[in-house]
């Protein structure tokens, strides 16, 4: 008797685990569209601090205004709830006065910034009243020491592995740029896949392999980046209305979208939007 009450508990049980899973609720809460992007400022080379040093567009040109236009278009009529980028968190209060004081007929004449071209444009056709900055600037990057800790071990191989790829990168990416000189190609360019995951391979087998096993620079720059990047998803997760907000938008360096994405993914209720679904038409 004891048996079969045993079983048939057991039985009930799974029963409704079973029936939990088969109505299991697939339902998207947030829909995140991603945009990777080169820094529009970095066309005069004395403002380029990234590693790789690539050829950039004029964004103020002609041809890039009008691909810009469209561009944030298509992005405001994905029509994003909110919209974050890489400006200060903790400078909230002065990103409100700027943004209040913009005025697109005027001030995207004289500011090549992605913040202004990008974020601001598209917000403002939105009617959006607020633009929310997500930055965290309180990492370490020693690149340099990582370099001279390689040499130090003897890493030849791997300095020219992590050079050689970072080389190819820029030649494949200044290649497409001369051809094109197109804002839309580059951009796409650096949200695909394959690019992605190079900037998330530097950080999580190149980088930490350099030097000897008391020398930790590489994996300084790789655990201060991923921190970095959390830090800034708190600050978006922080500021999302759950119920409210239905749809955002997140402008940020490419290699912080890579991992950003990464994070994004591990919720199975949010959902990443790729800029190409916009943008190919």
């Amino acid at each position: 008797m004891k048996q079969l009450l045993y079983l048939t508990i057991v039985f009930l049980f799974t029963s409704t685990y079973a029936q939990q899973l088969d109505s299991k609720d697939t339902s998207t809460d947030l829909e995140i569209l991603l945009v990777g992007t080169f820094h529009f400022q970095n066309y005069h080379p004395e403002n380029n601090q990234d590693v790789a040093q690539t050829d950039v567009l004029d964004v103020l040109s002609p041809k890039i205004q009008k691909e810009l236009a469209y561009i944030t278009d298509q992005i405001a009529a994905f029509a994003p709830d909110k919209i974050f980028f890489e400006y200060p968190f903790a400078k909230q209060a002065r990103l409100d006065s700027i943004y209040n004081s913009f005025d697109q007929n005027y001030t995207i004449e004289k500011h090549r910034s992605e913040d202004y071209q990008l974020a601001f444009r598209t917000a403002k056709k939105l009617n959006h009243q607020k633009i929310y900055g997500c930055d965290y600037r309180d990492a370490q990057f020693p690149f340099k020491e990582m370099i001279s800790e390689m040499k130090k071990a003897n890493q030849n191989k791997l300095i020219d592995q992590f050079m050689g790829e970072l080389k190819s990168w820029e030649n494949e990416y200044n290649a497409m740029i001369r051809q094109h000189q197109s804002l839309k190609h580059a951009l796409l360019y650096l949200n695909n896949d394959e690019n992605r995951n190079r900037d998330v391979n530097f950080y999580s087998n190149l980088a930490i392999q350099g030097g000897t096993t008391d020398q930790i620079s590489g994996v300084t720059i790789a655990s201060e980046w991923y921190r970095r990047n959390l830090m800034m998803w708190s600050y978006i997760q922080k500021r999302i209305e759950t119920g409210k907000d239905k749809k955002i938008m997140i402008l940020l360096g490419s290699s912080h979208i890579a991992i950003l994405k990464q994070f994004i993914n591990l919720n199975p209720k949010w959902k990443t939007v790729a800029l190409k679904t916009l943008l190919d038409n």
